[in-house]
């Protein structure tokens, strides 16, 4: 566009692969009416001095474009073939980043005659909503997916075959060329810990071992592995072979692990995977290994030494393989090599591809359930008859494209336990999906079924189907989990569904230091899977390694890894605070899925922590755990005691805007860790660290905890439409060698860290937790807390006595102490602050909202000064924290934490109240 014009209107054009550009070098100078909005284009571009003017309003332009921050309300994202339905043949469709970015349009219609939504897809095209056609196959198992994974609750499962008609021909002999090979899909998150998960193998251990290949996840007990297959085999005589592969790039997608042996007494291991390059694995010599028979069962998913074959539910430790097999088999003969093994995994025919096999077997196809009672027939060399035979049918679809790769639907995969988690005002949640698909026209469907069938959301319209599709899934909150499937409009028989759960509900993130991190992760509570809540969170070592020290990248290293874990609905250990906060949630989100992301550091100051040349940030462990976890979270703080002697409100203020002395390269909200648009919820401070009989003045507590809460409360006053204040945390066991507990892990820490052995510590927390995020998103009717009131103490005439009423906004019960203990946290001076004292009278609860504080003997002098609490909670001095106070606490009794109620805040010494 050049030279001056007036009252020109640009609206709803659709040029895909064209730039606009608007050129103030060659005098374009419009006037205050006109407009240059909703259009799609490649690129926009401002050419010459002076500011783009101002009409520029509500465009979307392509991935890479430069001009994404010209104009108002301007979205990036997606290349042409991914916004548009074909716009090379004409249609100019909106799908992918086109559907995502909808904003209210300028014309009713668009220019087929389809009218907008009150939030449509900019360009010349209306987002049009297909009626959804139904899957017409019942899918329970479904047309990919092996009945024995995530489809049975609770069920492991080892698939017995009888040992009928397979003779002693060697399968992997030293002497000749052979492979094993397997295609499945492992998840890169595990649902228990330092365990191996045994893939495909016998079971059996010791001498009469024949094979077995298992995968591991993080620190297993007999090595350090991360995501490694490993294939062993004592054979039927000869030398154990013990190759491996380290596969953790591979995450959770589908590969195929193959076994080769040379037939000169080499072994190797590798995987393969679509569209990637071959990761290859250790190798060993061996001339006199051979595996000529399998004994039984040869097919074990899940822990095969804790039970019997069999479909049925596993005693811990043991548990299911999470994956998925889609097939396995041997070659007798030099057949395969890294092109052939490739084009395999690609979908090629697999019997075609082996054809030079002097014998070939493929066990079992389970993309379509695959009959497991049926017997196997004999393999014999030159046996052309079984060659490339299958049991079960190859069914084109899933999550790899088999046989028939001119038809296939492939998207990637979720973790296991992803929740989706709506923003403040909004009514659905969202994650970007990729995909591919081949032979497949027109919408694409998705739906939400349960563990059995159940359709837990509708189905309803995704994208249009494409060779490559970057998807925006849109969920509404729903109760529990679910498996999500999808299928095209032309061919609704071809189903595909993740073999992960998935969930809409909330999610929110634990941001804080080593109180939260032991709340996390105490060491004597063993996480377990499937049920009320996930979590992710760090196994491993989580020092920041050297590889990151000059930018936070998402990175895959040895010393420490995000895991994703499923927690269960009731632990064995009530004290695990991941548990305590999905308890409380649960109390008030109608049964939806529950996520908890740990991104508690010990020891780092906030400041350090958004601060990238510092030594001790860890924002890289973040931003990995946000790559698995997701960013669309609320944020909950329990971060204080390193930055405690500095003025937290501009702590806060670095953290959350990045503006004041303190601010670092990075804030909550930049997008690397965490999305705007959440509400965010600070769980106040506990103690102090302080070992003395004390604190005596305000500046010997501990790290001036008083001074972190109040700058706390403060930020949160001046931001009430971002921060939400939390319950105060007054009653948490400090001491980790409580009584009975002499012993490791349950030592004394020190310091604010709780104990975690007993309810006050790691379970209260997390309870204190929960509800600060209830808080942030509306969903507590406990929104506030309760106080003592200043401004309600009265002292009678002769100076014996005081009535303090107090604040309880949560409609409670009254005034209560932990087992009925008496009150504790009140203190007195009578030399105007300078020293207090807790001794010389008594504090008894005398009505639902009123303490009564009765002087031992004789009357109080003038000039008398009452705190409560003066050093913030839990601060009534070290010497008693076991005994009295944290049983003392004054609560206002409403219903929760088992009708204990919600911590009373405390009156500081600097505001003590004089009497």
């Amino acid at each position: 566009m050049a030279r001056a014009h007036s009252h020109v209107v640009v609206a709803h054009n659709s040029w895909a692969s064209q730039n606009v550009w608007l050129r103030g070098d060659q005098g374009y100078a419009p006037d205050a009416y006109s407009l240059l909005a909703n259009n799609a284009a490649r690129d926009l571009q401002w050419l010459g001095s002076g500011a783009a003017p101002a009409g520029i309003i509500g465009n979307h332009l392509q991935q890479g474009a430069a001009g994404s921050a010209i104009g108002i309300n301007t979205t990036v994202g997606g290349l042409q073939a991914e916004s548009f339905a074909n716009s090379g043949a004409g249609n100019f469709g909106a799908r992918g980043p086109l559907q995502t970015n909808r904003k209210q349009p300028l014309i009713a219609l668009d220019r087929s005659g389809l009218r907008r939504g009150a939030a449509d897809a900019v360009g010349s095209e209306a987002f049009f909503t297909s009626e959804v056609v139904e899957p017409s196959e019942p899918t329970v198992g479904s047309v990919q997916f092996p009945p024995f994974n995530r489809q049975y609750a609770g069920i492991a499962g080892t698939i017995s075959y009888p040992n009928t008609g397979i003779v002693q021909t060697p399968l992997l002999a030293s002497g000749a060329p052979g492979a094993f090979f397997i295609m499945l899909q492992v998840a890169h998150e595990r649902t228990n810990l330092n365990r191996e998960y045994r893939v495909i193998g016998n079971g059996a251990t010791g001498s009469s071992q024949i094979f077995s290949l298992s995968h591991y996840g993080d620190n297993h007990f007999d090595g350090t592995r991360h995501d490694e297959f490993r294939w062993r085999s004592r054979g039927s005589f000869g030398d154990l072979v013990d190759v491996s592969v380290d596969v953790q790039l591979r995450a959770s997608q589908w590969q195929m692990i193959v076994v080769r042996c040379d037939g000169a007494g080499g072994y190797s291991i590798a995987s393969y995977a679509p569209g990637l390059n071959k990761i290859a694995g250790t190798g060993q010599s061996s001339t006199t290994h051979s595996l000529n028979v399998l004994a039984g069962t040869h097919v074990s998913l899940g822990d095969s030494v804790s039970g019997a074959p069999g479909l049925a539910p596993y005693a811990a430790p043991a548990g299911g393989f999470d994956g998925a097999v889609a097939f396995h088999g041997f070659v007798v003969g030099d057949a395969g090599d890294d092109a052939k093994w490739q084009a395999i995994c690609e979908g090629a025919d697999i019997a075609q591809t082996l054809g030079s096999a002097s014998a070939f077997r493929l066990y079992r196809d389970f993309r379509n359930g695959g009959a497991t009672t049926q017997s196997l027939a004999a393999i014999l060399p030159g046996d052309g008859t079984t060659a490339g035979s299958i049991h079960g049918t190859v069914h084109a679809g899933g999550t790899v494209p088999y046989a028939q790769a001119d038809r296939f639907l492939d998207v990637g995969r979720l973790p296991d336990g992803y929740v989706l988690c709506t923003a403040d005002g909004e009514d659905v949640g969202t994650v970007q999906l990729t995909g591919r698909s081949s032979g497949l026209i027109g919408a694409l469907f998705g739906r939400i079924i349960g563990e059995n069938g159940q359709v837990l959301v509708p189905g309803f319209v995704i994208d249009e189907v494409a060779p490559d599709m970057a998807l925006t899934l849109r969920l509404p909150p729903f109760a529990g989990w679910g498996y999500l499937e999808l299928w095209a409009e032309s061919h609704p028989t071809l189903v595909h569904r993740m073999n992960s759960r998935i969930g809409c509900g909330d999610k929110l993130s634990v941001i804080g230091q080593s109180q939260a991190f032991l709340m996390l992760y105490s060491g004597n509570v063993t996480l377990a899977p499937t049920g009320l809540a996930s979590f992710c969170g760090y196994v491993g070592n989580v020092a920041d390694p050297a590889d990151t020290t000059t930018s936070p990248v998402p990175r895959f290293s040895t010393s420490a890894r995000p895991q994703l874990f499923i927690i269960p609905p009731q632990m064995t250990n009530a004290y695990n605070g991941v548990t305590a906060i999905a308890e409380r949630v649960g109390e008030h989100n109608n049964g939806r899925a529950v996520s908890v992301v740990g991104c508690a550091i010990p020891g780092t100051s906030a400041r350090h922590w958004i601060d990238d040349t510092a030594t001790q940030r860890q924002w890289a462990i973040d931003v990995e755990v946000a790559e698995l976890a997701g960013r669309d979270r609320v944020p909950v703080w329990t971060w204080y005691s390193a930055d405690a002697g500095y003025d937290y409100r501009q702590i806060l203020d670095a953290v959350v805007f990045g503006t004041g002395p303190y601010a670092g390269n990075r804030t909550l909200f930049d997008g690397s860790i965490q999305l705007g648009g959440y509400k965010f919820g600070i769980c106040l401070p506990s103690r102090a660290t302080s070992t003395n009989d004390g604190p005596f003045d305000f500046d010997e507590f501990g790290f001036r905890r008083t001074y972190s809460q109040q700058g706390q409360i403060a930020w949160c006053n001046d931001n009430p439409d971002l921060g939400v204040i939390g319950p105060a945390v007054t009653d948490m066991a400090i001491d980790n060698l409580a009584s009975g507990t002499t012993t490791a892990p349950d030592i004394n820490l020190g310091g604010p860290h709780q104990s975690q052995v007993l309810r006050e510590g790691s379970y209260r927390l997390g309870y204190r937790i929960g509800e600060t995020y209830l808080r942030a998103r509306g969903l507590s009717p406990h929104a506030t807390n309760p106080y003592v009131d200043p401004a309600q103490i009265t002292i009678n005439a002769a100076r014996t006595e005081m009535l303090v009423k107090c604040v309880l906004p949560n409609q409670g019960s009254g005034l209560r102490t932990a087992d009925g203990r008496p009150v504790t946290g009140f203190e007195l001076s009578t030399d105007g602050g300078t020293t207090w004292t807790r001794s010389g009278f008594t504090a008894s609860i005398v009505a639902s909202d009123t303490v009564r504080i009765t002087r031992s003997s004789g009357a109080w002098p003038t000039g008398l000064r009452l705190t409560y609490l003066r050093g913030g909670p839990f601060s009534y001095g070290t010497a008693e924290e076991l005994n009295a106070h944290y049983k003392g606490s004054l609560y206002d009794g409403c219903a929760m934490e088992d009708g204990l109620g919600l911590p009373l805040l405390g009156i500081d010494s600097a505001n003590g109240v004089a009497i």
